[in-house]
């Protein structure tokens, strides 16, 4: 029995549209697998070495905070330094715990006709 030209055409089309659907299929599975992958590699532990890093740029922000501030006021800064020394001393007890060993030393700043920095003194755990 001949298959008409109308028959083939729809042959055609249904085939062209399995094709479509198989490669809609891979690219949805593709999509998938990255992004399991993402929010897998995501979930790994903070490395070490970028946590005390983060800490030591946190501890020379708020050195730099506290240097400026007294540059600034002179006279009240001493107003000031409770705070900032209690900030030293919460780097240790954020995230940064596992690196930081004790408490942070917080040294103010020293007035004078050029004012000697702060400094929050970070001691790292031995390795």
């Amino acid at each position: 029995m001949p298959v008409s030209a109308r028959g083939e055409r729809g042959l055609v089309t249904l085939e062209w549209m399995l094709i479509v659907s198989a490669i809609a299929g891979l690219a949805a599975v593709s999509v998938l697998t990255v992004q399991q992958v993402l929010d897998t590699a995501t979930d790994l532990p903070a490395d070490p070495d970028t946590l005390i890093v983060d800490a030591e740029i946190t501890a020379a922000k708020l050195a730099a905070e506290a240097t400026q501030a007294m540059r600034d006021n002179p006279s009240g800064y001493p107003a000031l330094d409770s705070a900032f020394s209690d900030r030293c001393a919460n780097i240790a007890t954020t995230r940064n715990s596992s690196v930081i060993e004790g408490t942070p030393k917080w040294t103010p700043p020293e007035p004078g006709p050029t004012v000697e920095p702060a400094i929050c003194k970070l001691t790292r755990h031995a390795s």
